[in-house]
């Protein structure tokens, strides 16, 4: 940003009943917000460039890298972000206050302001998986003011030509004179970095630049001056960089990787088959006289091929939504404080989430949008504990709708800078489960009595066969 501002009086000669003011006023600002954030299943590298300059030639991305990097201006050129007022080769006669002022006219609470730059720079990479996360920030604030009040026969030797040969300028003042250039320039960055991983490694770099330059110059030279009242000769020059740089890397331990992927599932199939057959077939043939009297039997009343003992079946459980807690301890700082919320076992997660210190609802309200937008509308309802407190908040989550009676799985902090962020288990969710009674059993006894008196022949043959299947298949998921 280039600007400047004159207010000049140049060979004349003024002759005024009351007062005479020369005044100019410049305030220039920059509010720049540049945030960046990438989320990936694999590698995640962000870069944030950012370059803020007041009074300063603009420059190619090449040479605004450049100087970020040296810390100088060796390809910038510096055009000062100016202020003059000048009363010069003029007589005046005034029968009230005479006035020249470059800068201060827009006061706030008795401080002027010259020149601002507010930026606010963050950039985050988040590797879900185990790949890499990098995350680099590079930046400039740069700022140069200067402020000019003069009265003379010609500008001050900074700025004009050869040495003074005119007279002196004739200045008669029936009240005041006041010369007075006043500046004020501040910078307040603030530049946070974030690199997490899952489990790869994470890399970080910040190079942040912050200038700030100001010249400020007020005077009365070769004049004759003839006064009733007070003179004033002025020259104010307020600078003030404030700022405040953080950064977080971070990947997540073998141990970590380990519980994140961790996955129980139990199954069991129970079969049981037996195999038993029955027939009785009896054949009497008989010849001559006499009396023949078959009798065939054929019962079933005990193990023929095999007994497996019954298997007892599963009691049955009740159903129970899950509930879990989310914890927040130790935040070091008012702003940039932000963690990340995701899935178990790796899955989805959340956006940086901005915690505040001061307002349990207001990370209520986060916590509801975020966890919806993560397991699905109307599926997560999240309660404010009231035994906690503002400094140490607890947030119940409780499962329902398509996710009640079902073991979620521990919601898992992919990343948390400036805030201890926890999650526990309060109460493990689970279904009422069918039985399932698998028992084979095949039992065959074959009997056959045949008895004759008579000159006869009885043949009688029995098989006994029964066939018995039984299966069950239960599988339980825990």
């Amino acid at each position: 940003m280039l600007s400047q501002a004159r207010a000049a009086v140049t060979n004349s000669s003024l002759l005024v009943d009351g007062n005479l003011s020369v005044a100019a006023d410049n305030a220039s600002s920059i509010t720049a917000d540049n945030k960046a954030a990438l989320e990936s299943a694999g590698t995640a590298a962000g870069v944030t460039l950012a370059f803020n300059t007041i009074g300063w030639k603009s420059q190619n991305l090449f040479a605004n890298a450049l100087n970020a990097l040296l810390g100088g201006d060796a390809l910038g050129d510096a055009q000062p972000a100016s202020v003059s007022a000048t009363l010069v080769a003029t007589s005046v006669n005034a029968g009230g206050d005479v006035r020249v002022a470059a800068g201060g006219l827009d006061e706030i609470e008795g401080r002027p302001v010259g020149g601002a730059i507010s930026a606010t720079i963050s950039n985050e990479a988040v590797s879900l998986g185990k790949s890499t996360a990098a995350s680099f920030i590079l930046a400039t604030n740069k700022l140069n003011t200067s402020r000019l009040a003069w009265v003379g026969p010609v500008l001050p030797p900074a700025t004009a030509s050869g040495e003074v040969s005119t007279p002196r300028i004739q200045m008669t003042i029936g009240g005041n004179l006041d010369v007075q250039a006043i500046d004020a320039g501040s910078i307040e960055a603030d530049v946070s970095l974030t690199a997490t991983s899952g489990g790869g490694a994470s890399v970080g770099g910040v190079v942040v630049n912050n200038d700030l330059r100001g010249d400020v110059q007020s005077g009365v030279d070769h004049v004759k001056l003839v006064l009733a009242g007070d003179s004033t000769i002025v020259a104010t020059e307020a600078l003030d960089i404030r700022a405040l740089l953080s950064g977080t890397t971070q990947s997540a331990s073998p141990e970590q990787q380990a519980a994140a992927s961790d996955a129980d599932t139990g199954t069991g199939t129970d079969a049981g088959t037996s195999s038993d057959t029955g027939t009785d077939t009896g054949t009497d043939t008989g010849t001559n006289t006499g009396t023949d009297t078959a009798s065939d039997i054929g019962a079933d009343t005990g193990p023929d091929i095999g007994e497996i003992p019954p298997i007892e079946p599963i009691k049955p459980r009740t159903n129970v939504s899950e509930r879990q807690t989310i914890s927040f301890s130790g935040a070091t700082k008012l702003t940039g404080v932000r963690y990340v919320l995701g899935k178990a076992g790796g899955g989805a997660a959340t956006l940086p989430l901005d915690y505040s210190s001061s307002s349990p609802q207001q990370n209520l309200a986060k916590l509801k949008d975020a966890l919806s937008a993560l397991y699905g509308a109307g599926n997560v309802n999240v309660t404010f504990d009231g035994a906690s407190t503002a400094a140490a908040p607890r947030y119940f989550v409780d499962f329902k709708g398509a996710l009640a009676n079902q073991d979620i799985g521990s919601i898992e902090v992919r990343s948390q800078n400036g805030v201890t962020v926890g999650v526990s288990e309060t109460t493990k969710g689970s279904a009422a489960a069918s039985t399932g009674t698998g028992t084979g059993i095949g039992t065959g006894i074959g009997t056959s009595t045949s008895t004759s008196t008579s000159t006869s022949t009885s043949t009688s043959t029995s098989t006994s066969t029964s066939t018995s299947t039984s299966t069950s298949t239960s599988t339980s998921t825990s």
